[in-house]
């Protein structure tokens, strides 16, 4: 019996799902349906991806009377050489509707100057005769620029008709690849198959919208959304439509060549979620262009509090540690910080697994005030013999931070550096106030009491990150709670004692 050949055109038949990776590629599954006679059969699907890649198409799901003996993909080039040609002219029909566009806001303006002017003339009094011979004139200019305009209309209109015609061809010839499937069926049915292949061209990344709320006495609330998006673009020559979107962290492996690896020691870690199932269909077409759509929107609850850095400047920056007690992996993306719907910062986030957390800064708090004043006096040490010279200056900076609101504020973070001391020099600096502090471990909390209108202050060295804070830099800070309409005073104090005769100012590193 002769083989039967079933040309199917892809363009025909629904891409049934979509999985789109990372690392530029993207797993197309396109569900048929063929009538098989008993025997061999040749499937011959045409008018897929360019892109495709040649060995990875697979077919599933046909009935158990049915095998595949055979299945081979190539990419056919006959109408692939003026692809290039074709680009070249749209891009030059689409230069000239930029010129005619400009052209007809020109003649725009000019009839609407006219509009303008019929009333100047009136206003400064003409005779009957002057004032026909005006309006005559006026009309025939008014009319000129509809006319000019109606004309340029129609050319812009042949050439969006001209561009699409040549963009409906390119997209012909970037769906030139072809699958042609062996297939040999034990008697005549009907059967539906799903035809799996990779492309290349196709990718998604993503990005946050992080919203924040006050109430209306300006406290901050706990509660944090976070919008999980993603921007996927494809320009696979293929348009998808009604499709199945899956996004997946991970890498295909077929577009990578493979090697033996290494061995590692293994470990066991809790491992977030690793792709995500769009809810509703999708259609994106293949236009190259960045496509936005939403994975979760998430609701977190946020620690929150108010760091201020008096040396650099007056702000108490709200600052949220917030835990992902979701099930999705945030992957590292910008992130656009909304304070009750307004626009306040971008920022980027690292990525964060499942309860883990993450910091962002939600805006400055204008109700908390932070000021300071450094004072110094200096004591000449009493000469002796055979020994230099010695002064010391005892420097004293109060840091005042005042509370606007009309409610408490707790965690108010004040972070400070005291100077280092320098050896080449003969310069030392050692530290009285406040109390405890010199003594104490980095991250170590020393209570202080500053008064009956202060409660819960404390202070410490910063924890060393990177290598970076703690005691050996002389970065601390202290963390308080301020009552609503008060201010509390903190006090730091330190001595630098060197050469009588050396001269020093504090620099930052």
């Amino acid at each position: 019996m002769l083989c039967k050949t079933i040309p199917l055109d892809a363009s025909d038949h629904p891409v049934k799902s979509v999985t789109i990776y990372q690392s530029s590629a993207a797993e197309v599954t396109r569900t048929f349906t063929v009538s098989l006679q008993s025997g061999r059969n040749i499937i011959e699907v045409s008018g897929l991806s360019n892109a495709i890649d040649a060995d990875s198409p697979r077919i599933h799901g046909l009935p158990e009377n049915v095998s595949v003996l055979d299945i081979c993909c190539d990419v056919r080039s006959g109408r692939s050489a003026g692809i290039n040609a074709r680009s070249e002219m749209i891009e030059k029909l689409r230069s000239q509707k930029r010129e005619l566009s400009t052209e007809k806001s020109m003649h725009r303006e000019e009839y609407e100057a006219l509009e303008g002017s019929i009333r100047s003339p009136l206003q400064a009094g003409m005779s009957p005769k002057d004032m026909n011979a005006f309006l005559d004139s006026f009309l025939a200019r008014k009319r000129l620029a509809v006319k000019n305009m109606q004309e340029i209309d129609t050319r812009i209109a042949d050439l969006e008709r001209e561009i699409a015609s040549l963009e409906k061809t390119s997209k012909r010839d970037s769906a030139l690849g072809a699958v042609t499937v062996t297939a040999d069926a034990k008697d005549d049915c009907s059967a539906d198959f799903q035809l799996t292949y990779l492309v290349s061209g196709a990718s998604w990344s993503p990005f946050y919208d992080l919203h924040a709320s006050s109430t209306s006495e300006g406290k901050t609330s706990e509660g944090i959304k976070l919008h999980y998006s993603a921007s996927i673009s494809q320009k696979t020559g293929e348009d998808w439509s009604d499709t199945a979107l899956t996004l997946c962290t991970a890498s295909s492996q077929t577009l990578q060549s493979l090697s033996i690896p290494s061995i590692d020691s293994l470990k066991l870690i809790e491992i977030g979620r690793r792709s995500w199932r769009i809810d509703s269909a999708l259609s994106l077409p293949s236009d190259g262009l960045a496509h936005k759509i939403t994975i979760a929107i998430l609701d977190f609850s946020a620690t929150l509090k108010y760091v201020c850095v008096p040396r650099k400047g007056p702000s108490a920056f709200i600052e949220a540690s917030i835990k992902n007690t979701s099930d999705y992996e945030l992957l590292s993306g910008p992130v656009s910080v909304f304070m009750n719907d307004g626009f306040v910062t971008k920022t980027t986030m690292r990525h964060v697994s499942a309860e883990e957390s993450f910091d962002c800064v939600l805006g400055v708090d204008t109700a908390i005030k932070v000021s300071s004043e450094q004072k110094s006096r200096t004591e000449q040490e009493p000469e002796r013999n055979f020994a230099e010279p010695t002064k010391t200056t005892t420097q004293t900076l109060l840091t005042t931070v005042t509370n606007g609101h009309k409610f408490d504020v707790s965690d108010v973070v004040v972070r400070g550096a005291i100077p280092l001391g320098n050896d080449a020099s003969k310069i030392s600096v050692a530290l009285r106030k406040p109390e405890g502090l010199a003594r104490a471990n980095d991250g170590e909390d020393v209570p202080v009491s500053l008064g009956e209108d202060s409660k819960n202050v404390k202070v410490c060295w910063t924890t060393p990150k990177d290598g970076k804070g703690g005691e050996k830099d002389g970065l601390y800070e202290w963390i308080c709670e301020v009552s609503a309409g008060k201010a509390i005073v903190l006090e730091t104090e330190w001595d630098v004692k060197g050469p009588a005769k050396v001269k020093w100012e504090e620099k930052t590193n």
